[in-house]
């Protein structure tokens, strides 16, 4: 009897010392984001652009090119397949004609205007995309009929990828310019994404 429950003790200590098996809990976690059509300016959109002497020296009337640097570059990152651009021009005014209401002498202006064009370097191919303003038309865009000009794909990832060039000053015929040190104007710019 000693002997059966001898037994009988081992067999059921083999039982209750036995470890459990491990189990591992397992799954999936799922990883999303977004990216919104978007487009920055690194450095941003400004600067000056100094265009120099606008009159004749020999005639006083608005002379037939800018006397000097017309471009301003700028680098535009934009995450949108297309990209839209945008561009007025304001004339430049003396610094009397820039106050509502002023007339300039007869025979003479305060006025110049110009057409100011901008041109994106799309990712591939190798035509640039322009859309250009002039400051004597009436609207925003008025050369492009106020629409915006899609570039039709994304903007090349290289520096100085859109830029501004300032060109055609003209004035009213056969007026000369009046004398001011402070002729001053802008170009507004937008560059859009566009889905």
């Amino acid at each position: 009897m000693k002997k059966t429950i001898i037994a009988a003790l081992a067999a059921t200590s083999g039982l209750i010392a036995m470890p459990a098996a491990a189990q591992d809990a397992t799954g999936t976690v799922n990883v999303n984001g977004s990216v919104n059509a978007r487009c920055t300016a690194i450095g941003g959109i400004s600067g000056t652009i100094n265009v120099g002497e606008l009159a004749d020296a020999t005639t006083g009337f608005v002379r037939g090119s800018f006397a000097s640097t017309q471009r301003q570059n700028f680098t535009i990152r934009c995450t949108s397949g297309t990209v839209g651009l945008k561009v007025e021009a304001l004339p430049l005014l003396s610094a009397p004609a820039q106050v509502s209401g002023y007339t300039p002498t007869t025979g003479y202006t305060a006025r110049v205007n110009y057409t100011a064009t901008l041109t994106a370097i799309p990712a591939t191919g190798t035509d640039n995309v322009t859309v250009s303003d002039t400051s004597d038309a009436t609207g925003f865009n008025s050369g492009n009929s106020g629409s915006v000009k899609a570039v039709g794909q994304r903007l090349s990832n290289v520096a100085n990828n859109v830029y501004l060039d300032i060109a055609s000053p003209t004035a009213e015929a056969n007026k000369i310019l009046e004398a001011d040190a402070s002729y001053a104007g802008s170009v507004l710019i937008t560059v859009s994404p566009t889905v």
